[in-house]
């Protein structure tokens, strides 16, 4: 069932809240820390280095995403977590806030990982998440049409794979990953059911960690 229409949040105390809570994400995700990640991994950091990082842009917010997912990735699920709950301090429940729906990915990502992994944390977003699926989304998110199956394609550039580095194809991976739990928060669907995604999501881990210098830290 979709929520009530709610009023927009105004640009002026969008602009605000989201200055204001754009350095405690970044401290909290912490992007100069590769503890537990291999030192090419800090790919999925890089962005939020950048002093035009914004959590009112765009792709400052693909960059978070694509930060956490590659904290969950290495099993950096208490981090992950901990910069998700700064997103769920806008007024999601109350307002109608720009660029909700991409917002929200970094909070679902969370989730994923931290129920995978078995953390306690989960319990932090669970309640935003839960919120975040009540409204239906498009039927393509229930078929399957949006998910990207770059794992079973061959290389977008033809044989010039080794042209390119690892991360580029990681960060596709992690693209792929993404539209897979936003498919599993909302239950899954009968093409794609609970079981399936979880088995696509790890098989994209897998692929991720082979690629060259993105393998798992031992020890």
């Amino acid at each position: 069932m979709d929520r009530p229409s709610l009023p927009e949040l105004a640009p002026a105390e969008h602009r605000a809240l989201k200055a204001r809570l754009t350095p405690l994400f970044v401290e909290a995700l912490a992007p100069e820390d590769l503890t537990g990640m291999p030192k090419k991994a800090k790919f999925v950091m890089t962005g939020l280095r950048s002093k035009a990082f914004s959590l009112s842009s765009e792709r400052s917010i693909a960059m978070a995403t694509g930060a956490v997912l590659g904290l969950g990735v290495y099993g950096q699920t208490t981090r992950a977590v901990r910069a998700a709950e700064v997103i769920t301090r806008l007024p999601f429940a109350t307002h109608r806030v720009p660029e909700e729906i991409h917002l929200v990915s970094i909070v679902r990502s969370a989730f994923y990982f931290a129920v995978r992994d078995g953390s306690p944390s989960a319990s932090l977003l669970e309640a935003d998440v839960a919120r975040s699926v009540a409204v239906r989304p498009h039927d393509n998110v229930f078929n399957g049409r949006l998910l990207r199956p770059y794992l079973d394609e061959p290389f977008p550039y033809g044989e010039h794979r080794d042209a390119y580095p690892a991360w580029h194809q990681a960060a596709n991976y992690l693209d792929s990953i993404r539209e897979f739990i936003r498919l599993w928060s909302y239950g899954g669907s009968e093409l794609w059911p609970i079981a399936r995604l979880e088995a696509e999501i790890e098989r994209y881990i897998a692929a991720i960690h082979r690629e060259p210098g993105l393998e798992p830290v031992r020890g």
